[in-house]
């Protein structure tokens, strides 16, 4: 949990600082909903009225650019340091590395193909999520009650994660 948090972070900064002006309409939106319903319980029932209070009021654009701006750059960056050092920075501070399945310590090197493949159905998931809802809280929670412990892009990309040993 802590490496998916760092990468978040990394992210999120990353994201704010090229988008800066989408976070700034984003904000923006949201500040004059604040204003105009005074709190959040009063805003969340002028939204069950009115279903489209959040488009009309210029939320949805720069939200949904925003994170469709994030999951593209998500894959790009967990491709990258993938290839370069088999871990994202997050996964690097854990101690954790990305391995081809059944290669065990062996994480000095994870082939192009495999990082590409395990990246674009993360980014796959990601968006299907936004419509299907609860799909990566599922590919999450799946290596809970798998051997290899495998997500779903650790599924596609053929890979697992490993910790290393602290010899």
């Amino acid at each position: 949990m802590l490496s998916t948090v760092i990468d978040q972070i990394i992210i999120w900064v990353l994201v704010a600082i090229v988008m800066r002006d989408q976070f700034q309409a984003y904000f923006t939106a949201m500040n004059k909903l604040m204003v105009e319903y005074g709190s959040s319980t009063q805003m969340l029932t002028a939204l069950r009225d009115n279903p489209d209070l959040l488009s009309t009021a210029g939320l949805t654009g720069p939200l949904s650019t925003l994170m469709l701006s994030a999951i593209l750059a998500q894959a790009i960056y967990q491709f990258i340091m993938l290839v370069a050092f088999s871990a994202s920075v997050g996964q690097l501070v854990a101690g954790l590395r990305v391995v081809g399945v059944g290669k065990g310590q062996q994480h000095r090197h994870l082939t192009w193909w495999r990082a590409a493949v395990r990246a674009a159905t993360w980014g796959v998931v990601a968006v299907l999520n936004i419509y299907l809802g609860m799909l990566t809280v599922l590919s999450y929670v799946m290596p809970l009650f798998q051997r290899r412990r495998q997500t779903i892009h650790d599924l596609a990309g053929g890979t697992q994660v490993i910790r290393l040993s602290r010899n």
